[in-house]
C-alpha cells in the first residue's frame, strides 16, 4: 500500500474511525454514514474506493445500502442497482463525481478522500 493510501485512509478514519477498509480492489466502507433528511433513515451504510492514484485519478460514485427509494415510492435519478461491491451484493450506485478534485502532494493542502467521503451528504440531500 502507498504512503499516500496510507495517509488518505488515515485521514478519513479523523472523521469516520469506523472505516472499513479491503485492500483487494480498494474498498471502503462506512457502516453507518449520517444521512440527510428526507430519507427516513438515520444512518446507511455507504461503500465508495479508492484509486491506485489518488493524485492523477478522481474517484467516481458511492454505493449504499440498504437501497433508497424517494419518499414517494421511486428510484432517486442517477441510481442503479442492487449491484455488488467488495462488502456485497445489496447496494444501490450513486453516480456522483468531485466538484473540482484538485489534489496536491500534502494532502491536507488540496482535495482529498475525507473532502469526497463528505461531499456524499450533498449528493444525498438531492432527494430526487
Amino acid at each position: 500500500m502507498s504512503q499516500r493510501l496510507e495517509a488518505e485512509l488515515a485521514l478519513v478514519r479523523t472523521a469516520f474511525p469506523d472505516l472499513e477498509f479491503l485492500a483487494d480492489g480498494l474498498w471502503a466502507r462506512v457502516p453507518a454514514y449520517p444521512m440527510p433528511e428526507g430519507w427516513g433513515l438515520e444512518h446507511a451504510e455507504i461503500a465508495f474506493q479508492f484509486r491506485r492514484d489518488s493524485i492523477a485519478e478522481e474517484p467516481y460514485g458511492f454505493w449504499v445500502s440498504p437501497p433508497l427509494t424517494l419518499p414517494g415510492g421511486g428510484t432517486p435519478t442517477n441510481t442503479s442497482g442492487p449491484v455488488a461491491t467488495g462488502f456485497g451484493n445489496n447496494f444501490q450506485q450513486f453516480s456522483w463525481a468531485p466538484d473540482g478534485w484538485a489534489p496536491a502532494v500534502d494532502l491536507r493542502c488540496g482535495t482529498n478522500m475525507l473532502n469526497w467521503v463528505r461531499s456524499f451528504r450533498k449528493r444525498l440531500a438531492e432527494i430526487g
